[in-house]
């Protein structure tokens, strides 16, 4: 079976209109995206409610796992996490996270890079009677882009630990 799959970092939907048009001309099968916010308030401007705008405009299934809550940009009435949307049904979710869980009290400056919560989103598809296991991930990273620090080590440990002896892997994101 052949799947057209897209990875794609909306920049906290700062790429969202850009998104939508390439999505839409390019047709994919999977979509796993990073930097997405999900909010359920239609007072939040469309950037802070890009799950939904995306999930809209697809048409798909779609799984949003959260990293925390942003009270930086919409007083805590979304969360910033990641996507994945596929044209087949979702037939499981899992999030598994890294060194630092979700957080409500996270703040996303500069000097708290090092200190974003991030995870691994795992999405189980059904197409055409096989299973297909899809995961996405935003990796941690902070200002010196060289340090393997203990967040991107635990990263790795969770990767290996959950693909592991999963049938049909897709694995992407931005690390």
């Amino acid at each position: 079976m052949n799947l057209k799959v897209i990875c794609l970092n909306i920049w906290g939907g700062g790429l969202l209109d850009d998104a939508v048009k390439f999505l839409l001309e390019e047709n994919p099968d999977i979509v796993l995206a990073q930097e997405v916010f999900s909010s359920e308030d239609e007072s939040v401007e469309p950037r802070y409610r890009s799950h939904q705008v995306l999930a809209t405009n697809l048409g798909f299934y779609s799984d949003f796992a959260p990293t925390y809550r942003d009270f930086d940009h919409t007083d805590g009435k979304s969360q910033r996490g990641n996507s994945i949307f596929s044209r087949f049904p979702i037939a499981e979710t899992k999030i598994s996270h890294f060194s630092i869980p979700y957080n409500e009290a996270y703040r996303d400056v500069p000097g708290n890079f090092h200190l974003c919560p991030r995870n691994l989103q795992h999405v189980k598809i059904e197409a055409n009677s096989k299973e297909i296991n899809v995961f996405n991930v935003h990796g941690p990273w902070d200002l010196d882009g060289d340090n393997f620090n203990q967040q991107r080590r635990d990263m790795a440990e969770v990767i290996l630990r959950e693909i592991k002896d999963k049938p049909n892997v897709i694995l992407g994101g931005d690390t």
